[in-house]
């Protein structure tokens, strides 16, 4: 279902014309499913959770406005 949803979210923003997509990942969650979709890690927030990570993702969709 994961996959699936992110497709259809990759093709809205492709549709809305959209530069780029932001999403959020923590430690404890595979943050590597979203590497071969495009994504990369662009900041970090430390401890937040406690004890966890939280990732900030990152997708350029070449939508040059």
């Amino acid at each position: 279902i994961g996959k699936h949803l992110l497709l259809k979210a990759l093709d809205v923003a492709h549709e809305m014309k959209l530069s780029y997509i932001l999403i959020n990942t923590y430690g404890y969650q595979s943050k590597e499913c979203f590497y071969q979709f495009g994504f990369r890690v662009v900041g970090e927030i430390s401890d937040y959770p406690s004890g966890v990570s939280c990732f900030i993702m990152k997708h350029v969709l070449n939508y040059k406005k």
